[in-house]
């Protein structure tokens, strides 16, 4: 699914360059992590949305490694 048309960022994309990062990332990490930035904002909910999963996952996989 496209997130981001102004700079062409997938879903896929997205969660692929947040999986490198080490700390919980934000919205501007994951534009970072994929070498842009937000232009109009029309996809900004969208990528709250998966900065949002990827931290539960994150958490969830910290949760069970205990």
């Amino acid at each position: 699914m496209i997130l981001c048309v102004c700079n062409g960022l997938t879903e896929r994309a997205v969660r692929s360059a947040l999986s490198d990062q080490a700390a919980p990332p934000t919205v501007a990490d994951a534009y970072r992590a994929c070498g842009c930035s937000r232009i109009c904002g029309t996809c900004a909910a969208a990528m709250r949305d998966v900065v949002k999963a990827e931290r539960a996952r994150r958490s969830n996989a910290t949760c069970n490694a205990d």
